[in-house]
C-alpha cells in the first residue's frame, strides 16, 4: 500500500450508492471512524484517477461495479499531527442488491430520509 511522506495529502474516494430511497453504507469495525456509517471508499493508488479509484473501490467493496459515477466535489480534511487529507465523492445510481460480507464492517442500505440521525464522522454531518 502506498503511504505519502509526512505533510503530504492523502487523496481517498467515497461512493454514495443510490437504489430508490435508500443509499448503502458500512458501519466500520475499526479505526479510521470506527462505529460510524460512511459510504464505500478508500485510498487513490499512484497514478490513478480519482473517478477509477473510485470505481474500484467500489466493487471491492460492494461487489459492483457503477457503470456510471457522479462527481460531487472534494472533502479537505487536516490536522497538524494526525490527517491530511482530500477525499473526491461521488454518486452512483444502483439496483438493490444484498451486500456481501467485510473485514471492514457491515454494509447496509439505509434510507435517506432516516440516515440523518446515524453516528457519522463529522465531516458527513450538516453544519449548523
Amino acid at each position: 500500500m502506498y503511504t505519502p511522506a509526512p505533510g503530504y495529502k492523502w487523496n481517498a474516494v467515497l461512493v454514495i450508492l443510490r437504489a430508490g430511497d435508500e443509499i448503502l453504507l458500512l458501519k466500520r469495525k475499526k479505526q479510521p471512524n470506527q462505529d460510524l456509517f460512511v459510504p464505500p471508499g478508500g485510498k487513490v493508488e499512484p497514478y490513478e484517477r480519482p473517478r477509477d479509484a473510485a470505481a474500484r473501490e467500489c466493487e471491492e467493496e460492494t461487489g459492483f461495479r457503477p457503470p456510471v459515477l457522479h462527481f460531487l466535489g472534494v472533502i479537505s480534511e487536516s490536522s497538524p499531527t494526525q490527517y491530511n487529507w482530500s477525499t473526491f465523492v461521488y454518486w452512483a445510481d444502483s439496483e438493490r442488491f444484498a451486500p456481501p460480507p467485510l473485514d471492514e464492517g457491515e454494509l447496509a442500505w439505509i434510507r435517506i430520509a432516516e440516515a440523518s440521525p446515524i453516528p457519522a464522522p463529522v465531516t458527513a454531518q450538516p453544519l449548523t
